[in-house]
């Protein structure tokens, strides 16, 4: 096994801290993100408890009064109820992030692992970064579209692009995936 191929897999298998922390509420669902800062603050505060922390990361003051480990989800302290989400609209602005997490980082064309997002209609031909004109892509089939529409390409799309019912759902999946990655 090459080198390079070897560090790929580990990036891959190993949480890579990030700027945005997961918060969850008593009932395990997603209430949000934040920023790292406010996930340590909060942390501090008692406002939240560690639930997910990086393995070998750890937080560090200049003076040495804070050396936690860097929290990945934080779970709140007390009971939020977020009775009703409401979805965008298939013509709002959707983010590659957003995307990635409403299709469940799958492509949409052949079920693989996706890292990248493809426009239905082109940029070149006047489709726009929304709900509707996005789906999540793996770097072979997005690059075999290229600048075609699916029926141009001649490639099948295995779901259309819907709007989730909840703004959270995609990112409630990746949490339960990261709380998966640690039983496995």
């Amino acid at each position: 096994m090459r080198l390079t191929t070897r560090i790929r897999e580990t990036r891959q298998t190993i949480p890579q801290p990030t700027s945005t922390v997961f918060v969850i509420g008593l009932d395990y669902d997603v209430k949000g993100e934040t920023h790292w800062t406010n996930a340590v603050t909060g942390i501090l505060d008692g406002i939240y408890t560690p639930f997910k922390v990086h393995e070998t990361k750890r937080v560090r003051s200049a003076g040495g009064g804070v050396d936690m480990p860097w929290p990945v989800i934080v779970r709140l302290n007390y009971w939020v109820d977020i009775p009703f989400r409401r979805a965008p609209e298939l013509t709002s602005r959707a983010s590659r992030v957003e995307i990635l997490r409403r299709d469940g980082w799958t492509c949409a064309y052949c079920a693989g692992h996706a890292h990248t997002v493809d426009h239905l209609l082109p940029q070149s031909r006047g489709g726009g970064w929304t709900w509707g004109n996005l789906v999540a892509a793996c770097g072979p089939c997005n690059q075999g579209k290229a600048d075609r529409t699916p029926d141009e390409a001649g490639m099948r799309l295995l779901w259309d692009p819907r709007v989730s019912v909840s703004e959270y759902a995609g990112v409630q999946a990746e949490v339960w995936r990261i709380l998966q990655a640690d039983v496995a």
